[in-house]
């Protein structure tokens, strides 16, 4: 059985053995540890992973990156020489996980697995705020990191097969394309008791939020009977700021403050359908939970998405930040009941069938195999 080091960025705790967690799955084959910051520190150890959390600290960024840093080598480093070596180092993220895990990888000689969970292109979107200094700086640095990792990693995880394009690969990289994990398990099919429409995530300006709000209103004065559900962690001055700029006659609108997993799915239970609206999105498992709820689900053409999602087949798609066609695809889905019942019953199938949890931890031990030279 591998052992390996997780490093994830938190600051939200894992949950190590409940249904909804890869690690359930992933401790069936592979035993190891978890190391991440938290705004929760108390101990676990489930099944063949222990957890370790250290306190998330509200400093300026610069103070919170090496502290993080600092205790996450320090931590992996630890358990590698006290309780067993690792087999490699995962890391789910291209900066601050990343940089740990490659100094563990010097200190250990463990290999090192970087899982890239979005469009490293697309590291600058910010909220409202796509082009800003800041935003291009901070991009620039995540650019030079990406660059790194493509020359000192032993493999790496990508949801889609264009994810990399445009850099520079270096050949001995072990790279395989597979989705991120989904509990589809763990849901089961519910028909809409409720004329709903559902948003589900953050940050609101990358999520495409602002464009699903434009289209509601085109459609709000045919189906006022359709209400939308905003759920994210979405500030209050932001909600201000959303409806009054988009939709501030509209009374069928309600933000929803985000919460667990369970909580949100018992909300997307009772929605007609999902609408992922991103300007970007590597995978997007959000729609993945819906279709596994038999859901029909309604998401812009970007990144990875149409990896997965077949227009008119499991989906609907539509150009990012095209109102007028997000419109016309939410009303065609409201008063199309064949349309709805055929992406109903293909999504709930693609979901169970292809993006079940045995598939996913087959595609993972395998990449963690080829790294380590075990096939």
């Amino acid at each position: 059985m591998k052992h390996c080091l997780f490093i994830l960025p938190g600051p939200v705790p894992p949950d190590t053995h409940s249904a909804n967690s890869r690690f359930t799955f992933l401790s069936k084959v592979i035993s190891g540890a978890i190391v991440q910051s938290s705004w929760s520190t108390q101990p676990c150890a489930e099944s063949n992973f222990s957890l370790h959390l250290h306190r998330y600290i509200s400093k300026p960024w610069l103070v919170r990156f090496l502290w993080d840093l600092l205790l996450i080598i320090s931590k992996g480093t630890y358990l590698h020489y006290a309780r067993g070596p690792f087999s490699a180092v995962v890391c789910y993220g291209t900066t601050k996980t990343a940089l740990a895990g490659y100094i563990i990888k010097l200190l250990t000689g463990a290999k090192l697995i970087i899982e890239i969970p979005g469009n490293p292109r697309q590291a600058f979107m910010d909220n409202n705020k796509p082009f800003s200094v800041l935003s291009k700086i901070r991009n620039a640095c995540v650019q030079r990191f990406i660059n790194f990792w493509l020359r000192h990693a032993d493999g790496i995880h990508t949801y889609y097969k264009k994810q990399l394009d445009g850099y520079k690969v270096t050949s001995h990289i072990i790279i395989k394309t597979f989705p991120e994990f989904v509990a589809v398990s763990a849901l089961r099919k519910k028909l809409a008791a409720g004329k709903l429409i559902m948003f589900l995530g953050y940050p609101w300006y990358l999520k495409g939020l602002d464009v699903l709000l434009q289209a509601y209103v085109l459609i709000n004065k045919e189906f006022p009977e359709y209400q939308l559900l905003v759920m994210g962690h979405i500030q209050a001055d932001e909600k201000d700021y959303l409806r009054r700029k988009f939709c501030p006659q509209i009374a069928g609108l309600t933000f929803v403050p985000g919460s667990c997993w369970a909580e949100a799915m018992h909300q997307l239970s009772e929605a007609a359908f999902l609408v992922l609206p991103s300007r970007s999105e590597a995978m997007g498992r959000v729609w993945a939970e819906a279709m596994a709820m038999g859901k029909p689900v309604i998401c812009s053409n970007v990144d990875g998405i149409p990896d997965y999602v077949t227009n008119n087949e499991n989906g609907i798609l539509f150009d990012s930040e095209n109102v007028s066609q997000l419109a016309a695809d939410m009303k065609r889905l409201i008063t199309d009941q064949t349309l709805y019942m055929r992406l109903s019953e293909n999504g709930y199938r693609y979901a169970h069938e292809i993006l079940s949890e045995q598939n996913y931890v087959s595609a993972f031990v395998s990449l963690v195999d080829e790294v380590c030279h075990e096939r």
